[in-house]
């Protein structure tokens, strides 16, 4: 949706957020998001699109230039990037979480087989 120079990209459901990727960030939802000049627009598994706004070239965050273009080639590998960083994380997490319980698990342990000793 556009009013004037600023542009909305607003998912049509849930569904259709989940395949949509803006700047590699996936959308979480179907609330609008204004677009800035050179945003890097992903639907599915290779659709992209580069979002252009001339009026506006003072809110480019990245430069699309001669010597280094936004390509297709560019977004994709911005969005596998920011999707390993987030997979490296959840991992991390899980492991951290395991290791609790582990820990947890082996001073609840140490305390029964001190109880048993004192018995």
């Amino acid at each position: 949706m556009t009013n004037g120079d600023q542009t909305q990209l607003i998912p049509y459901s849930e569904d259709a957020a989940k395949e949509c990727c803006i700047n590699g960030h996936s959308l979480t939802g179907t609330a609008p998001v204004t677009l800035k000049p050179n945003d890097r627009i992903i639907f599915g598994n290779g659709t992209v699109f580069l979002y252009r706004c001339q009026g506006r070239d003072a809110e480019v965050e990245l430069r699309d230039t001669p010597e280094n273009p936004i390509t297709y080639e560019y977004a994709m590998s911005e969005r596998a990037k920011i999707e390993n960083a987030e997979e490296e994380e959840r991992r991390q997490r899980e492991r951290a979480e395991q290791e609790a319980a582990a820990a947890a698990q082996m001073e609840e342990l140490r305390l029964k087989m001190e109880k048993e000793k004192a018995e």
